[in-house]
């Protein structure tokens, strides 16, 4: 278990994972986070809770198996740890997973996070649950319309619209829920990234959600709703596929679009 503030990477304990679940499948006892998945610990197996600060020449000596060869370093901070850096479940090498169990038995610290507050200030989910779709979609609207917002360029990932632009995924949800709440929302009072509220938020919503260096995947789209698929390319069920993806797809942005134009035919009205 590790914990990420201030820049400093912190080990917590260890347990041995006794089975790794859906978020549909439950909650293990003590948790009360949303995540997509879960590790659940076998009875008996975890270490003393307590807080090991771990120097940065351990950290970065840190090596996964399957590609990932460190930990990345925060790109806007040097010298500190990416916030997000361990939000995947890597697997460490066998060397790696020695230096941490060795580290399990340094003392244990008080957390120092004074210079970083963002973990206190973030919001409850069910406040980021009033950032309603159509709020989403009039604040894509309003971000196309290059309207002003507290957030920054995103540096992983890109909301795609339906026009297949690109936009800053915590830019559109903190706009939103900004309007949600009646007051200004900034990058400290939620999280993004895999997993989190605000993404699961957008995509329900109707949202496209991809990473910065992957392209749209339009074609095959395209391609899906096209009456006149050759019959070569698709074989027999291609056109119920074509036909489940042009019902099913944007659901929620759909509803949302028919909202705003409710609404702006009772302004006209009135």
């Amino acid at each position: 278990m590790t914990n990420i503030a201030g820049g400093v990477l912190r080990l917590l304990g260890a347990f041995t994972v006794s089975r790794v679940t859906k978020a549909s499948e439950g909650q293990p006892p003590g948790v009360n986070w949303e995540a997509q998945e879960y590790l659940w610990p076998e009875v008996g197996t975890a270490t003393a809770f307590a807080f090991r600060e771990l120097s940065l020449e351990l950290v970065s000596s840190l090596r996964f198996e399957g590609g990932a060869n460190r930990v990345a370093m925060d790109r806007h901070v040097s010298g500190q740890v990416e916030r997000n850096a361990m939000r995947v479940v890597r697997r460490l090498t066998p060397a790696s997973a020695k230096v941490l169990e060795q580290a399990l038995g340094v003392a244990a610290v008080e957390p120092d996070i004074s210079g970083d507050r963002r973990s206190q200030e973030r919001l409850p989910a069910e406040l980021l649950k009033q950032a309603t779709p159509d709020l989403i979609f009039e604040s894509v609207v309003a971000l196309l319309d290059d309207a002003a917002h507290g957030f920054g360029e995103s540096t992983d990932y890109d909301l795609i619209t339906d026009e297949g632009m690109r936009l800053p995924p915590k830019a559109v949800f903190g706009h939103a829920l900004s309007r949600a709440l009646g007051r200004e929302i900034l990058p400290k009072h939620f999280s993004g990234g895999e997993g989190s509220v605000c993404f699961r938020l957008l995509l329900e919503a109707g949202y496209r959600i991809i990473p910065k260096d992957r392209m749209q995947p339009e074609v095959a789209e395209l391609d899906l709703d096209r009456d006149e698929i050759p019959a070569e390319v698709y074989p027999e069920g291609a056109k119920t596929l074509k036909q489940h993806v042009s019902r099913e797809r944007k659901p929620a942005a759909a509803r949302a679009k028919k909202s705003r134009l409710h609404q702006e035919a009772r302004s006209l009205v009135l």
